[in-house]
């Protein structure tokens, strides 16, 4: 289904955000390749409370993406490790 602007909400999980440095960045497109997919939002993460942003773009295609550079804090320089509960794509439609 196509998403566009929507609201996205995270829920990360209650320990770790120095896996992936405390930064998630959110990504739209319309295949399911992230290489082609455009960023949308970034969100920092420094507790385990519900995050929300409104991604800016449209497409079929929604992903979530950590980053072993651009964030803050690593617990080892240049990896990350994706660890979420709960991610929900709202359409504002």
């Amino acid at each position: 289904r196509m998403a566009a602007y929507p609201e996205v909400k995270l829920w990360p999980r209650n320990c770790c955000p120095e896996a992936f440095g405390h930064r998630l960045w959110l990504l739209l497109g319309n295949s399911s390749k992230v290489r082609e997919a455009t960023e949308c939002a970034s969100l920092e993460v420094t507790s385990d409370a519900m995050l929300s942003a409104i991604c800016e773009g449209v497409g079929t295609h929604f992903f979530v993406e950590a980053r072993g550079r651009g964030g803050w804090g690593y617990q080892d320089e240049n990896v990350a490790v994706l660890m979420l509960p709960e991610v929900r794509v709202l359409s504002r439609d």
